[in-house]
């Protein structure tokens, strides 16, 4: 049991990172203000929108596993 409440501890640590991640490349974009709009192909507009759409994925990723994690702790029988 104390292996799924340290798995849970871990998930919860990559969640809160790449929700971090994911703060910081929409704040860099807002940074960019108007130059997302007129230069929506410009690079480093792309490599923004990519590192967010990669950062939503991978959160999503952590907060699935995480909850998966955090049920089989809540079923795992209290005597072990």
């Amino acid at each position: 049991m104390n292996w799924w409440k340290e798995r849970v501890a871990r998930l919860r640590v990559r969640a809160a990172h790449h929700e971090e991640q994911l703060q910081g490349a929409h704040t860099e974009l807002r940074e960019l203000g108007d130059l997302t709009l007129q230069e929506a192909d410009a690079l480093p507009v792309q490599c923004l929108q990519y590192r967010i759409r990669d950062g939503e994925h991978a959160l999503n990723q952590a907060e699935v596993a995480l909850a998966l994690t955090a049920q089989r702790l809540d079923n795992f029988p209290e005597d072990v």
